[in-house]
């Protein structure tokens, strides 16, 4: 028996590799025979480099002078990995968490800082750059990225524009001949998981700037800076994002990286497998167990525990998922179940005040015994006599 362990955090509560420490102790308590191995998990936003770091994939960690979304001087890490790639998590230098509530501002917050990360990783020579975008703090659409990239925005009276949200709306041209040498033999991946359209009420503005500090008459004005940089991109570039599936991720970063540094995107989870050795393992597993502190239809949408299931399902494993919450309707269930996970448990065993259930050991031990009850009654051997 084979079995791989592959959770993702359970938000406020027990880290994906406790999780999964947790789970696998369980199983070989009843199948002290089986094979088994721990995969930390992240699917794209805050906590991919750590999976990274954990995965003995060789990765090295390095870190450079950078700027947070207001500009104050902090200093960012990213992941090398021998062969060059580099990993960077676009919350380190441009997260919300780097803010207090009072400091959110998506008119003034900017991605430069990120931008100063991506031209640290090519000054150590990489030329593959994974953008794991999730948990920005900006809506500039990429152009504190490209600004720190040697690119320059202007108005119409030919005036430098500082790279923030308020000023989208006022950009009249892109200069790129100061772009910084070698970015045109970068390749850039982006870790995305939502299908978010640039502008419009499932655009970036209308969807994340709320949650990112801006006001109705914010996000209004957010958008309608979207719609009018996207057409200076179409008129500079010739290509027209507007409606490109996820475009409006990270406030839009995904859109103007994809425009002008020829981005592409993948889900953050499939990313993450690829890197990590996650795939192969499921590939030569007999089970997986994965998860996450709520299974809803969120899950459904790019998130680790679906991604994984359908890694297992591809290689014939069986797929168990558990879960703090479970929030599936009957036809999100079916949908899950076509993407490969056999089975799906709630750990909680009754009902307890929220403090109770978000507590790390009750967490774990809620999970161990869930774990220990499957393989008892699906692996271990028929006691009776």
């Amino acid at each position: 028996m084979k079995a791989v362990f592959a959770f993702d955090s359970f938000k406020g509560s027990a880290s994906s590799a406790a999780l999964a420490d947790a789970a696998s102790r369980a199983f070989l308590e009843i199948l002290p025979d089986a094979e088994t191995k721990c995969f930390p998990v992240a699917d794209g936003g805050e906590g991919c480099i750590e999976s990274l770091l954990a995965s003995h994939s060789g990765a090295t960690m390095k870190t450079s002078a950078s700027h947070d979304p207001l500009m104050r001087c902090i200093e960012a890490g990213h992941a090398v990995c021998p062969d060059g790639t580099a990993m960077i998590e676009a919350a380190a230098a441009s997260g919300l968490t780097l803010l207090s509530p009072t400091e959110r501002d998506p008119m003034k917050t900017t991605s430069f800082g990120t931008g100063e990360q991506i031209a640290a990783a090519i000054s150590h020579g990489c030329r593959h750059i994974l953008l794991m975008l999730g948990g920005t703090a900006t809506n500039d659409a990429g152009t504190g990225i490209l600004s720190a990239l040697g690119y320059v925005f202007r108005d119409a009276e030919g005036n430098v524009l500082e790279p923030v949200g308020e000023n989208l709306a006022r950009i009249n041209s892109i200069d790129r001949s100061g772009a910084l040498p070698g970015l045109d033999k970068c390749r850039f991946t982006l870790g995305c998981d939502v299908d978010t359209v640039f502008y419009g009420r499932q655009g970036a503005a209308y969807v994340f700037a709320a949650q990112k500090g801006a006001s109705q008459e914010d996000i209004a004005a957010l958008d309608e800076g979207l719609r009018h940089y996207a057409g200076i991109i179409l008129k500079t570039t010739g290509k027209d994002i507007s409606r490109l599936p996820g475009s409006g991720a990270a406030g839009g970063i995904c859109g103007g990286l994809s425009a002008f540094l020829n981005a592409t995107t993948r889900p953050g989870i499939e990313i993450m497998m690829d890197i990590t050795g996650l795939r192969d393992a499921i590939a030569d597993a007999d089970m997986v167990f994965t998860g996450e502190g709520r299974v809803d239809g969120q899950t459904l949408m790019g998130k680790a525990a679906s991604g994984i299931c359908k890694a297992a399902k591809a290689s014939g494993a069986r797929a168990i998922v558990l879960c703090g919450k479970y929030g599936l309707t009957a036809e999100e269930r079916r949908i899950l179940g076509e993407s490969g996970a056999t089975a799906v448990f709630p750990v909680q065993s009754g009902p307890v005040t929220l403090e109770e259930a978000m507590n790390k050991e009750n967490v774990l031990a809620n999970v161990a015994r869930t774990v220990k009850e499957i393989a008892s009654f699906a692996f271990a051997p028929n006691t009776r006599t």
